[in-house]
């Protein structure tokens, strides 16, 4: 008889994690898998004896499905049950940078090695100035699928990131899973201007 848990239960096992996240990673590896060994949603959603739209809500993270179902969709996609917990499973950091010189072609080279390192992503850059005016209508905490880098460019802020803060500088950059909440916290100077990019995978 399948389970009626739901992955819902699992986040609390998984800080900076919120149900809707888990939804969304477990979707991406379920949907992964599906690619990878050339299955149509149909075949797929028929082989696991859920209904198609099930599926694709599933896949979209749109619903939390049940243990019962992430079983049968493992045993149609022939992998375990972890793998598709995978992602949810695995330590999500941030990795912070300090600026190590004051050289600004220095800076730059950083930038340009962040953006190349993204192949195979659609990439959003913007260049975003806060003030104490705007820091409460501009800094909502958000939660987006994808990679995103900041890069301060002048100012001083804290920056939040799941449960952790960081005290940002001009030069120093972050680069983290956008899918945990995010956002400016505090400011530490007058105005704070940064170059925030958002990558996002062409094939989610």
């Amino acid at each position: 008889m399948e389970s009626d848990v739901c992955v819902d239960n699992y986040a609390r096992n998984n800080v900076g994690l919120n149900s809707r996240q888990l939804q969304v990673l477990i979707g991406r590896e379920v949907r992964k898998y599906r690619r990878k060994h050339e299955i149509t949603a149909t075949e797929l959603a028929h082989a696991a004896g859920i209904s198609l739209g099930m599926l694709s809500k599933i896949e979209k993270g749109i619903i939390s499905p049940s243990l019962g179902t992430l079983h049968s969709l493992s045993e149609a996609l022939a992998v375990p049950i972890s793998a598709l917990l995978r992602r949810a499973q695995a330590e999500r950091t941030a990795v912070f940078t300090k600026c190590v010189s004051s050289n600004a072609g220095e800076k730059s080279s950083i930038i340009i090695e962040a953006i190349s390192s993204v192949d195979g992503f659609a990439v959003h850059p913007l260049i975003l100035t806060f003030t104490s005016e705007n820091l409460n209508k501009s800094s909502e905490i958000c939660s987006e699928a994808g990679i995103k880098f900041i890069f301060i460019l002048d100012g001083k802020m804290e920056y939040n990131h799941g449960d952790k803060t960081y005290d940002m500088a001009t030069g120093d950059s972050l680069q983290f899973d956008a899918i945990i909440s995010h956002g400016p916290k505090t400011l530490n100077s007058s105005i704070v201007k940064c170059l925030s990019i958002l990558s996002v995978d062409r094939n989610n």
